[in-house]
């Protein structure tokens, strides 16, 4: 009974080979999609590969399940620095790193949104800054001095004035 049982050492041979063909499968399925042939898997290529139920059932069966076909090509191609498009190659390499792993896909979802949402504050608060740079200097600027180190500020008129 147990020599019909493979050592942990047979069995991630066979978990390696198992993975590298699935691997070599998936990159004969993207590079069968490139329709341009340049070697790069786009937005739009995968996109359109994933309305193909053949496509979606070869993909599932390599142990990758799309639910959302632009979230799934955004995150992969993050993962590899990349937005429009990726290299095959890479692209196999990232999505064999995802696969079969629904939890990691969501969590890879849920960092790109985070990040796209870092930006957007950043931005933002360097605007608030800004305004905030042009509103101090509209009141020193409009300012009465009243002694030292102290100005007046009529900010009533301040206001009526940048609204008309």
């Amino acid at each position: 009974l147990s020599l019909a049982k493979p050592t942990e050492q047979e069995a991630l041979k066979q978990s390696r080979l198992q993975a590298e063909e699935e691997g070599e499968e998936l990159t004969m399925i993207l590079e069968a999609l490139d329709d341009d042939g340049d070697g790069l898997m786009s937005m739009s290529e995968f996109a359109s590969a994933m309305t193909n139920d053949r496509i979606v059932h070869l993909l599932h069966r390599v142990g990758v399940d799309i639910k959302d076909a632009e979230l799934f090509f955004t995150t992969v191609a993050s993962l590899g620095n990349r937005q429009d498009a990726i290299e095959i190659p890479e692209f196999v390499a990232q999505v064999m790193r995802l696969r079969g792993q629904a939890l990691s896909i969501d969590l890879h979802a849920v960092l790109l949104q985070l990040h796209a949402l870092q930006d957007t504050l950043a931005r933002k608060f360097d605007e608030l800054r800004k305004e905030q740079m042009s509103i101090r200097s509209s009141l020193i600027a409009n300012a009465t001095p009243v002694g030292k180190g102290v100005l007046a500020i009529d900010t009533t008129e301040m206001i009526i004035r940048d609204r008309f």
